[in-house]
């Protein structure tokens, strides 16, 4: 049975607040309620409480941090609103295991309310998880500060404007190297229009959720 509650972690520069985006715009499309947390209080430049305006429109409802008394971040009340209720609720948890800090807080909760998929988002080109071990490792730092199992994991193999269709299919690899050492399956991945279109039936695991780089900042793009 699929959980109301999604959670996107990972090391920072994953592109997991670009998935979490896409993910909650898909859902939204499907016709189905959809809240979107952000819990990045480590580079609040990169939150998604940045497209605020853009998801409102589309009828997503965004929670983001709150700035009280000067530059530090802290979770809003309104986010305890995600455990009632109906619809689907997806977090996008800051960077590293610093940043899962803030979802160990509110992990009790987030059980009573039935738990959540939590899904792990590789970026094998990024410092930290260049390979399978080092992965695994920032994973279970992730998993012990935030209190919570990772339920799968996400290929988002990319070099920017860069990324090839090789990358993605080399992106599959590491995530599944990583899938034989934390037990888990790789159950989606990111991939813009042009290299789904590049991409032959079951060429890469999982289901593709489509990005649009929308998170991206001027000297990115």
């Amino acid at each position: 049975m699929e959980r109301r509650i999604t959670v996107f972690c990972g090391n920072f520069g994953s592109g997991k607040t670009e998935l979490a985006y896409a993910y909650s715009k898909a859902l939204r499309q499907g016709g189905e309620p959809v809240m979107l947390v952000d819990l990045d209080l480590v580079n609040p430049y990169f939150t998604s409480g940045n497209q605020r305006s853009a998801l409102a429109e589309q009828g997503i409802r965004v929670i983001a941090p709150q700035y009280l008394g000067g530059d530090v971040p802290s979770i809003p009340p309104e986010v305890f609103s995600a455990f009632s209720g109906s619809g689907r609720v997806v977090f996008d948890l800051g960077g590293d295991p610093i940043g899962a800090v803030a979802m160990g807080s509110l992990a009790p909760r987030l059980e009573a309310a039935g738990g959540a998929e939590v899904l792990f988002v590789l970026n094998p080109y990024r410092p930290l998880v260049r390979d399978a071990q080092s992965a695994h490792d920032l994973m279970r730092e992730i998993q012990e500060q935030s209190h919570l199992p990772c339920t799968a994991i996400i290929n988002n193999a990319n070099l920017g404007a860069e990324t090839k269709k090789e990358h993605l299919m080399a992106g599959d690899a590491a995530a599944k190297e990583l899938g034989k050492l934390a037990g888990l399956p790789v159950t989606h991945f990111g991939a813009t229009l042009e290299l789904l279109r590049e991409l032959m039936p079951g060429e890469v695991s999982g289901t593709p959720i489509l990005v649009e780089g929308i998170n991206r900042p001027e000297w990115l793009v």
